[in-house]
């Protein structure tokens, strides 16, 4: 999670600015969602787990302070490097409901992503939102394939139906 270092409101939009957790900020961030779409390919299995590893500290951090970020997705995690070696943090691009609620309803608007909770999408986000977040980009991670869009789950919440293994969709991935 990035240090935030000032919070500016200009043109109906609510800025937070953060410093790198290194110190030094890099010249430009790229999303994982960018990278993924780059054509680079899935990061290998170890790379795959110590970034999951540092998320769940940086939701552990944040829900101990009482933030649900609600919408986690690829495009929330930026990396200081165009490729799988470089650093990622969380890069929260929400705002709490208490602030929120304090804007104009034009200015701040969620929307649905396949990476959402069923019930952070009615309105009813908690802690356990955010790691259904996090394990629906482990599994993109894993097998470069995400997860039924939102609006889908909602509809079919009722129905058992389970994901592909990701070792059925990428044979690379580990029995363990």
């Amino acid at each position: 999670t990035m240090p935030v270092v000032d919070l500016r409101y200009f043109q109906n939009h609510l800025y937070l600015v953060t410093g790198w957790p290194a110190g030094e900020t890099p010249s430009q961030l790229h999303t994982l969602h960018d990278l993924l779409q780059s054509g680079a390919g899935l990061p290998d299995e170890r790379v795959t787990l110590d970034w999951i590893t540092r998320l769940c500290f940086s939701l552990e951090y944040l829900h101990r302070q009482h933030i649900v970020i609600a919408d986690l997705d690829p495009q929330a995690i930026v990396l200081n490097e165009d490729n799988y070696q470089g650093q990622l943090a969380l890069m929260n691009s929400w705002l709490p409901n208490s602030v929120s609620n304090l804007l104009p309803s034009e200015t701040y608007s969620t929307q649905a992503n396949p990476f959402i909770a069923p019930e952070a999408l009615e309105g009813k986000a908690e802690a356990r939102s955010d790691l259904y977040s996090l394990g629906a980009i482990f599994y993109l991670l894993l097998t470069g394939k995400a997860p039924e869009e939102a609006s889908v789950r909602l509809q079919q919440k009722r129905t058992t139906r389970s994901l592909r293994s990701p070792r059925e969709l990428n044979q690379r991935i580990s029995s363990s």
